[in-house]
């Protein structure tokens, strides 16, 4: 029988032990064998009997989905872990509900931890039943909220400073000063008011011809051109050639045709650095993709690699034997592991294999020295 039919009688099995509990315990069915059904999954489970027919319901459900290609260890270990600690739970929290099962786990960890630290491993072992069972990524939820709580949240108003009037200016610090006045002279008792007497210069003749100098209007001596009006502009030389009476002028001298030498390309700047890191990068994302492949038994292997500025396109090759369904499948297992949203291009236009893009670290930087160096650019004659 092949493994996919086994895997799909095993679905409908865990299907049909979920729906005859449900029939024996919420329905409480007739029948001898519903009666003992029902006091056996009382007695050993309680009310944590529900939490058995939700792991028989995703156990089936886990067989039966079709995008989900091996029902591996790790999965049916995280479901057992999710039952066993629902029942220890149960009983510490709500006193004995969690039947047998849950009595003996959880007084034996309280035996040991007392009732919170009982609480708080159970707490943990439930969380790690969560990401074998269903492959859930706790760093990645945490991240996904994160995301969606900085797009949605609402933009800060910027802060106002509230302007303070402008004060009245004061000219309680102007210094005023007034024009130089004439001494008042108080008058004393008993004492006479004197006044000095002016005594009249000589005249000096060295003085008056000083004056007399001043007094001549000063003649505008006139001001010299500027050289620029009186430079005359240059004849255009004129050159006859033999035979013919026209003249042709000379070309000037910033028209005289020069040889243009190319720069060379030693002058411009390389990128060798960032070449490096992103070679490395894709050696890591080879041995990774391959890696995560080969733990869900998919047999790939990377045969080409196709870097641009801001994603670089990995073509993969199946192996003998592996449909392409099983990759496309796993897209959401290679994001998680090289930590980026990529994208599945089924099949390569023209290639056997299958075109995988993963978006790069750091944009990388195209430079002109690059582009002139291609042999497209210098095979170019235009």
């Amino acid at each position: 029988m092949p493994k996919s039919q086994q895997r799909e009688l095993a679905g409908i099995g865990f299907l049909l032990v979920a729906g005859l509990l449900v029939l024996a315990v919420a329905l409480q069915t007739s029948g001898s064998a519903m009666h003992a059904l029902r006091g056996g999954l009382l007695g050993l489970f309680g009310v944590g009997v529900v939490f058995v027919i939700l792991a028989a319901v995703a156990a089936g459900g886990e067989l039966l989905m079709p995008w989900i290609e091996t029902m591996t260890w790790g999965r049916g270990l995280g479901i057992a872990l999710l039952l066993v600690t629902s029942l220890g739970l149960a009983h510490l929290s709500a006193g004995g509900t969690g039947g047998a099962v849950g009595r003996t786990e959880g007084e034996a960890l309280r035996s040991l931890a007392g009732t919170a630290g009982s609480i708080l491993i159970l707490s943990a072992v439930f969380l790690g039943g969560l990401v074998l069972a269903f492959d859930i990524s706790i760093r990645g939820t945490v991240g996904a909220l994160r995301e969606h709580y900085l797009e949605n949240r609402p933009e800060p108003k910027p802060a106002t400073k509230e302007r303070k009037p402008a004060e009245a200016w004061n000219p309680r610090n102007q210094v005023v000063r007034s024009e130089a006045a004439e001494p008042v002279l108080v008058p004393i008792n008993g004492v006479a008011a004197q006044t000095r007497p002016t005594v009249p210069l000589p005249p000096s003749p060295e003085l008056e011809s000083a004056v007399a100098a001043l007094r001549e209007p000063i003649e505008e001596e006139p001001t010299p051109e500027s050289p620029r009006k009186k430079t005359i502009a240059a004849e255009p030389v004129l050159t006859v050639g033999p035979g013919s009476d026209e003249t042709a002028p000379a070309l000037a001298e910033d028209e005289i045709q020069r040889v243009w030498m190319k720069p060379d390309l030693t002058q411009l700047d390389t990128v060798t650095v960032r070449k490096e890191r992103l070679h490395d990068e894709i050696k890591a994302n080879i041995k990774l993709i391959e890696q995560t492949l080969g733990s869900f038994d998919v047999e790939a292997t990377v045969i080409g690699v196709n870097s641009g500025p801001s994603v670089t396109q990995y073509e993969l090759q199946p192996g003998h034997g592996v449909p392409v369904r099983k990759i496309t499948a796993l897209q959401n297992d290679l994001a998680l592991a090289l930590s980026a949203a990529i994208r599945i291009q089924a099949p390569i236009p023209g290639k056997p294999a299958l075109g995988i893009e993963v978006p790069n670290k750091a944009t990388s930087l195209v430079t002109l020295r690059e582009i002139i160096q291609t042999p497209t650019f210098q095979n170019d004659k235009t």
